[in-house]
C-alpha cells in the first residue's frame, strides 16, 4: 500500500488552463458622419526620396489628403521593393500605406492632387533640371534645387542665373 500512496503523492497538480496571449490593441473604428469613409491608399514613393527625408514625404501626402477635404488617420512605411517595370527609368520604390476619412466626393480631389502635386516623385525636378542644364548649358546646385518650390521660383532662377539657349543644331531638329 505504500507504493499506491507514494505514485499518488508523486502525481503532477492538474496543469492551470492555457490561455491564448492577449491580441493586439486595435483601435475603434471611428464613428464618421453620413456620408464619410474609411480610405486605405498606398503610396508609391521614389525609394531614394523616401530614405532621404520620409519625414517631409508623409507630410506631402498628408498635405494632399487633407487639401482635397479628407482627414487623415494614419501612414506606415510597407516597404522597399523593386518595381514590376520601370516608373520614370527607377526600378525600385517605397511603398507607403495611408488611412484616412473622407467624404465620398472629396475622393477626385485627392486623386487630382495626388497627381498634380507629384509629391511622389522628386525625379519630375530632377528631370526638368537636367533638360534645363542641357538647354543653357549650365547648372545647378543642390541646394538651389532644394529651395525652388514653384514654377515661378524656377522660372526667377532661369532668368537669374542661365544664359540664353544655344541655339539647336539643324541638322539635328
Amino acid at each position: 500500500m505504500s507504493d499506491v500512496n507514494t505514485a499518488a503523492a508523486a502525481a503532477p497538480a492538474p496543469a492551470a488552463p492555457v490561455t491564448a496571449p492577449a491580441a493586439p490593441a486595435v483601435p475603434p473604428v471611428p464613428v464618421l458622419p453620413h456620408g464619410v469613409r474609411l480610405y486605405e491608399a498606398m503610396w508609391v514613393v521614389d525609394a531614394n526620396t523616401g530614405r532621404e527625408d520620409f519625414n517631409k514625404c508623409i507630410a506631402g501626402i498628408k498635405e494632399i489628403v487633407e487639401k482635397g477635404g479628407g482627414s487623415w488617420i494614419n501612414a506606415d512605411k510597407w516597404e522597399e521593393r523593386k518595381l514590376a517595370y520601370p516608373i520614370k527609368k527607377k526600378k525600385r520604390a517605397l511603398y507607403i500605406i495611408n488611412h484616412f476619412s473622407a467624404p465620398t466626393e472629396s475622393i477626385v480631389k485627392i486623386e487630382r492632387n495626388a497627381r498634380l502635386y507629384d509629391l511622389t516623385d522628386s525625379l519630375g525636378l530632377t528631370e526638368i533640371v537636367m533638360d534645363l542644364e542641357d538647354e543653357f548649358e549650365g547648372s545647378m546646385s543642390d541646394e538651389a534645387v532644394g529651395t525652388i518650390q514653384t514654377v515661378g521660383q524656377l522660372i526667377d532662377y532661369v532668368r537669374t542665373n542661365f544664359h540664353a539657349p544655344r541655339e539647336k543644331d539643324k541638322a539635328g531638329q
